[in-house]
């Protein structure tokens, strides 16, 4: 019995104790601005932080008022830029609810994350977006006006972004231990906020954007995701992949492919093991032809969003900058073809 009270007393203080810790919690709340995003522009020497501010002061039945706004500041660092940013505020920032900070293609990651690991009321839980001008974007106003900042983040849900390994710190621990390139997505402002691309890098350096054919590439070849792959009148549904790489004296990649069939030429009898086997023969030519030329392609950027290189080291001991850029790569595609109403044959 005693053993009973004694843990009835601590549940009940327990209990009180989460019940007004929760009210201070809230309490405190309202006394800050809660930044929701935050664009950071570098230009030469020169700064711009953006902060996306909740709009708490309008009422339900002001229907027309935005729900966020926005202020700005400059500095020499980010530091500073912050500073003059948070000065213009008029409640103490709270950053708990921020998953997006915009940047621009000239911006140095690693001088931000200098600052943001060092900073202890800013959480590196947040993902990377570029953008061209992320101040434009933070200030755009929607017709339905949205906060853009969880538009991003909505954006970023719709093509499968937001995974921890995504994170920034993630991130920078990629760029600083170097295995391998990162890449980030990027969201255009034109009629509306979009995704357009992904953002290739080699360490902390900018290089290029994502054409639209290698878009659909890196998309199924990393990201496995869905994509329709054609050729002539007939096409299929991509819609699992995976890939093994090793390393000898050349770079052997092999993928992984399972689709099913999307539209037929006419003439093409289903019926027949034959047919099915020819089609594979003949995607698996499209695959390896448009694979090899995509790979070429990131050789000839330098941009390693593979890891080739640190798995190079990991079997050498020897860290070669150039290593996936100058190999002689060697792919395998295995290709099966799933017929409809049967068990799907998985590929080896």
């Amino acid at each position: 019995m005693i053993n009973i009270k004694r843990f009835f007393k601590l549940f009940l203080l327990s209990s009180i104790l989460l019940l007004t810790s929760g009210c201070f919690d809230y309490s405190e709340l309202n006394n800050m601005d809660i930044i929701v995003g935050m664009g950071i522009t570098q230009e030469d020497s020169e700064y711009e932080v953006t902060y996306e501010v909740i709009n708490t002061s309008i009422n339900k039945e002001n229907t027309d008022a935005k729900k966020s706004y926005t202020v700005t500041g400059g500095g020499k660092t980010i530091a500073s830029a912050i500073k003059s940013t948070t000065s213009k505020l008029n409640k103490k920032p709270y950053f708990e609810h921020m998953r997006i900070v915009l940047i621009n293609s000239s911006l140095d990651i690693l001088s931000l994350s200098d600052y943001f690991i060092r900073n202890n009321n800013i959480s590196s839980n947040f993902y990377l977006v570029l953008t061209d001008d992320p101040k434009s974007l933070l200030e755009y106003t929607s017709q339905d006006k949205k906060i853009n900042s969880e538009e991003v983040y909505n954006i970023l849900n719709n093509i499968n972004y937001p995974s921890f390994r995504n994170y920034f710190d993630f991130q920078v621990n990629d760029i600083i231990s170097k295995k391998k390139d990162i890449t980030i997505p990027y969201i255009s402002l034109e009629d509306k906020l979009a995704f357009k691309s992904y953002g290739l890098y080699h360490q902390n350096k900018f290089i290029t954007l994502l054409n639209t054919d290698n878009l659909n590439l890196y998309d199924y070849y990393l990201h496995n995701k869905n994509i329709i792959l054609r050729n002539n009148n007939n096409s299929l549904n991509i819609y699992k992949t995976n890939y093994k790489i090793k390393i000898t004296n050349e770079v052997n990649i092999t993928l992984n492919i399972e689709a099913s069939i999307d539209s037929l030429d006419t003439e093409i009898d289903l019926r027949k093991e034959s047919s099915f086997k020819q089609l594979e023969i003949e995607f698996r030519e499209v695959l390896t032809k448009e694979m090899t030329s995509y790979l070429k392609y990131l050789q000839s950027l330098n941009t390693d969003i593979l890891g080739i290189n640190n798995l190079n080291y990991l079997k050498t001991k020897n860290y070669s900058e150039d290593y996936f850029s100058q190999s002689n790569i060697n792919l395998k595609i295995n290709l099966k073809i799933n017929r409809p109403g049967l068990t799907i044959r998985k590929v080896s």
